[in-house]
């Protein structure tokens, strides 16, 4: 049995052909061997006919830059939700707290609530989803602004990220932008 294959402009498979099967093989189609064609088969999309060497190569598609630049920024916002989860270790007490804006938010609620009623110590839920009880609320005012800081940071360190990744004009700058 003899098996051939059709290519596009970019030599990826189009069709395969059986010869002994197929008898409306198109001129364009040429041979291939039983193990170049077992390669495509078992690798999907992934590889590419060399004419130059009559083999298979693996396929590394080309970007476009601005594929590359979406690529990018998502990677980027994954990265910073990854350094968001990670939480943060506030150094007024030592107590590593979660950094989401939500949770923020809610441990703010609790201490304004607590000021309002002339508490002087809360409970906290940290990280690690363990109470630490009786935590005073000059430090759970310090804990906010560690925890907004932190927030900030990153926040900003994302955008200025994004924004190299904006203002980049070839796909090697935009590659070298890293979290």
């Amino acid at each position: 049995m003899s098996k051939q294959m059709t290519t596009d402009v970019d030599n990826l498979p189009t069709a395969f052909y059986e010869t002994t099967i197929n008898t409306n093989i198109p001129a364009e189609a040429f041979d291939i061997t039983e193990a170049q064609w077992q390669e495509f088969i078992d690798n999907p999309g992934e590889r590419v006919w060399n004419p130059s060497t009559l083999e298979v190569d693996v396929y590394t598609p080309t970007l476009t830059l601005t594929e590359t630049k979406d690529l990018k920024q998502t990677e980027l916002k994954q990265d910073w939700i990854a350094e968001i989860l990670l939480g943060f270790t506030c150094v007024v007490n030592s107590l590593k707290m979660d950094v989401a804006q939500l949770d923020i938010n809610l441990l703010q609620s609790g201490y304004d609530f607590a000021v309002e009623l002339s508490e002087i110590t809360m409970n906290i839920r940290d990280y690690d989803n363990v109470v630490a009880q009786n935590v005073a609320i000059a430090d759970v005012a310090t804990m906010l602004t560690e925890l907004k800081s932190h927030y900030r940071i990153q926040l900003d360190k994302k955008w200025d990220l994004q924004g190299q990744v904006d203002a980049a004009t070839d796909i090697a700058t935009v590659d070298a932008i890293s979290w």
